[in-house]
């Protein structure tokens, strides 16, 4: 449940009244505050596992890249670069590709989430969780 006035999370408060603006509600009377859409916990749930998975790919890439880059120095001897080179440099941009991705997942689904109202928050988190799956799985695809 969410406060008509100021869209605060009013559930299991034992006043009847919003902390954040003072406005009434009635938890037994639908009308006075705004419900959440069907299965939008499992979506929360779910967004917060698209975040995890895309900072978890982020930081594996940079592992993986530094690692290259790590070899490729270590093998090569100075003068003309091998194929390694060109892979940790692919390397390198995908994982500032991950990481860009997974920061604006972040920044875009804290931002819908916090202005807009319930239902219009329940489809932009949808369009967000569908691509975040994409830039996650395109990323791990790359790999």
């Amino acid at each position: 449940m969410r406060c008509l006035a100021c869209g605060y999370t009013i559930n299991d408060l034992h006043r009847q009244t919003c902390p954040e603006c003072g406005n009434a509600f009635d938890p037994h009377n639908a009308t006075t505050f705004e419900r959440e859409p069907w299965g939008s916990e499992k979506l929360h749930r779910g967004m917060r596992t698209v975040i995890a998975l895309c900072t978890t790919s982020a930081a594996i890439s940079l592992v993986a890249t530094l690692l290259l880059i790590a070899a490729e120095f270590a093998t090569t001897p100075r003068g003309p670069r091998s194929e390694l080179e060109f892979f940790a440099k692919f390397a390198l941009a995908l994982t500032l590709l991950s990481i860009t991705a997974s920061v604006l997942a972040v920044i875009a689904v804290s931002e819908s989430l916090s202005r807009l109202n319930a239902w219009k928050r329940y489809r932009t988190s949808l369009i967000w969780v569908a691509t975040s799956w994409l830039v996650l799985f395109a990323t791990l695809a790359l790999l």
